[in-house]
């Protein structure tokens, strides 16, 4: 870090003896980027532009900050521009279709992305966007080949395995999807989006102990999140109303309790409460 910095007094010193030239510029701009400071990486890269108009670095790292901070035209325009000047590099492809895809633009997005992988059949992230776009369209064939790649290029992406997993799981293969729910798991195990999944398939495969230990689980990872309190609420209040429905109202009443511990707003919950109270 202390190098860094001296380096970087050393440039800023050149740039203000007029001695700056475009690397210069590229290499402050890259230094701030990596330290979070993109408001001063994005002066950096503007002054690069302006010695040599055709940088497709300097234009490529605009572009991504503009989309990190979610200034989408002015980053898809810097991403033309690049892909103007030369169309071999995948990285404005990449991310002109992630911008496509936050803008709700499926068609463009897929365009780019297909793009990305003819320029480079090993990137993943392209693989798993187009991926998502044909599972938004129903595409389950394709899909399922394009996030099977994509985890195949990179299994260590917890994202990636869920939603590989959740596509196996709407096909009828619970097992493969329940592989790789475990497998994000282990990659991750603070990926509460996994666990809360995952519980559904033990539920559906007629472990609910598992499934509610699994759902615990997710609310020892972040004890404020929504998603398994409200699965918790769900399972109690289903087991209760066939507690309910053989006339065991006492183990009825108590998971009823359970699910208002989970969501003490649950109207069903309250009903069947006052319900089997006023009649026990």
């Amino acid at each position: 870090m202390k190098s860094t910095l001296i380096f970087c007094v050393l440039l800023i010193a050149l740039a203000n003896l007029g001695f700056a030239d475009v690397s210069d510029h590229l290499i402050r701009g890259d230094v701030y980027r990596m330290r979070g400071q993109l408001a001063q990486a994005e002066g950096e890269y503007q002054k690069a532009l302006k010695l040599d108009p055709d940088s497709t670095y300097a234009r490529n790292w605009l572009g991504w900050i503009y989309a990190k901070g979610e200034r989408y035209p002015e980053a898809i325009r810097e991403f033309d521009r690049s892909i103007s000047i030369s169309r071999d590099i995948a990285f404005p492809f990449l991310w002109k279709g992630i911008i496509l895809l936050r803008l709700g633009k499926l068609k463009d997005a897929k365009s780019a992305f297909a793009e990305v992988i003819d320029l480079d059949p090993m990137e993943h992230k392209a693989r798993y966007f187009l991926g998502f776009i044909a599972t938004l369209g129903r595409e389950t064939t394709t899909a399922l080949a394009h996030l099977d790649k994509a985890v195949s290029l990179d299994p260590n992406e917890p994202d990636m395995l869920c939603r590989l997993a959740r596509l196996y799981s709407n096909l009828g293969m619970p097992y493969n999807a329940l592989l790789l729910y475990r497998k994000a798991i282990r990659r991750d195990r603070r990926f509460i989006q996994a666990y809360n999944e995952l519980g559904w398939i033990y539920y559906n495969l007629g472990d609910e102990q598992l499934a509610v230990r699994t759902w615990e689980q997710s609310l020892k990872v972040n004890p404020n999140q929504i998603t398994a309190k409200r699965n918790l609420a769900k399972f109690y209040n289903a087991s209760a109303w066939r507690k309910y429905q053989k006339g065991d109202n006492e183990p009825a009443i108590e998971d009823w309790r359970k699910a208002l511990q989970y969501q003490p707003d649950d109207k069903a919950a309250k009903f069947y409460l006052r319900k089997v109270r006023a009649t026990h």
